[in-house]
């Protein structure tokens, strides 16, 4: 994509990152990690970052790692790319493990994704969800067992009728509504 200048036109594209670079930028990036992983909006918050960014761009440049001068606009792009592919990284790895069922994964996980997911946390993973369907096909028996309590034995002329309370018929419903739905 071509970088608009101050009166409107193009500018000339850049090389792309390579490798190297962009574990340069995690790097430096670790060090502002604070600032950078902030999820406050706030003018202060915001001005800390833009300057963050400055500084970011001022250490990536001083590394002669790169011939060309990158602005602290394309290293925040960059920076948003990485985190961005983390994460679909890492979602790809849980699919594949569930599509196996946690045997061996096909997929590699990548070292610059793991530096990224060290600054950026546990972002990269969802939030536990207790009553999603992984949770409940993972704790399946512990579900199915807990139900078993609910049912009283009524004896009547030596036939056994399983009869469940009002509560638990509705805990019941419940249950069948998460498996089903």
């Amino acid at each position: 994509m071509a970088e608009k200048l101050a009166d409107g036109r193009k500018g000339k594209r850049g090389t792309n990152f390579t490798n190297p670079k962009k574990q340069m930028l995690t790097v430096i990036v670790k060090k502002y990690k604070n600032i950078m992983e902030n999820k406050r909006t706030d003018a202060a918050t915001t001005k800390q970052k833009a300057q963050a960014w400055e500084k970011i761009s001022q250490d990536f440049n001083a590394n002669g790692i790169s011939p060309e001068h990158r602005p602290a606009v394309k290293l925040k792009v960059l920076w948003g790319n990485l985190k961005r592919n983390t994460r679909k990284n890492f979602s790809n790895l849980r699919q594949e493990t569930f599509k196996t069922g946690g045997g061996s994964n096909p997929l590699k996980e990548d070292p610059l994704a793991m530096q990224v997911e060290e600054i950026i946390g546990n972002t990269a993973e969802p939030m536990e969800n207790a009553y999603d369907e992984a949770a409940l096909s993972e704790n399946n028996d512990e579900v199915t067992g807990s139900l078993e309590w609910m049912y009283e034995e009524i004896q009547i002329d030596e036939d056994f009728i399983v009869q469940p309370t009002v509560e638990e018929s509705e805990l019941y419903v419940l249950y069948f509504f998460l498996i089903f739905c």
